[in-house]
């Protein structure tokens, strides 16, 4: 497991924090009692230090971002200022700051769309949100649900899986612009 704390030198009011461990291993002996984990961790932590966005994922990491960023030739220098508008990604687990909340609908529009398992309010108006129970199981149709769920949050453009590492599978071709109502 590797712990990280980066500083953004061209935004140095913010800051970074990522935990990672080998996904390539999943499911690890007893993983999903450590995913439960993560995300109980995740929660207190993203209000108790003002968190503009964060993530549980096995597709991102602390130098090059979200998959997301990634595709779409985004530095985290570019969508750390603005997280609190417009998500990084779309992961397993994502938390939604309140403003991006609201663009969303909040958490009863997110639960009738069908793309999360689990949507837990946080104070101050955080959404977290889930995907499918474990993250080994968030493959297949799950990942282009929960682009089309939080389309209106998410950075358009059009996704490039050139720029994407073979390890970086979560991110669906396509552009969130294409789910927004009325499209």
């Amino acid at each position: 497991m590797e712990v990280g704390f980066h500083r953004l030198p061209d935004a140095v009011g913010w800051a970074r924090f990522g935990i990672s461990a080998p996904a390539a291993l999943l499911p690890w002996p007893g993983s999903a009692a450590i995913q439960r984990q993560w995300t109980a961790f995740l929660a207190p932590w993203a209000v108790r230090l003002n968190a503009g966005y964060g993530h549980l994922s096995d597709d991102a990491d602390l130098v090059w971002g979200t998959a997301l960023e990634r595709m779409l030739s985004l530095f985290p220098e570019e969508t750390v200022p603005r997280s609190g508008e417009t998500l990084r990604g779309y992961s397993w687990t994502t938390l939604c700051p309140a403003e991006a909340a609201g663009r969303l609908g909040g958490p009863a529009a997110l639960r009738a769309s069908g793309a999360f398992h689990e949507v837990t309010e946080l104070p101050g108006g955080r959404l977290l949100v889930r995907a499918t129970p474990l993250l080994e199981s968030y493959a297949g149709e799950a990942p282009p649900r929960v682009l089309r769920a939080l389309a209106p949050a998410l950075p358009h453009g059009r996704t490039r899986r050139a720029y994407l590492h073979s390890w970086m599978r979560q991110a669906p071709d396509g552009d969130a612009a294409d789910h927004l109502p009325g499209r």
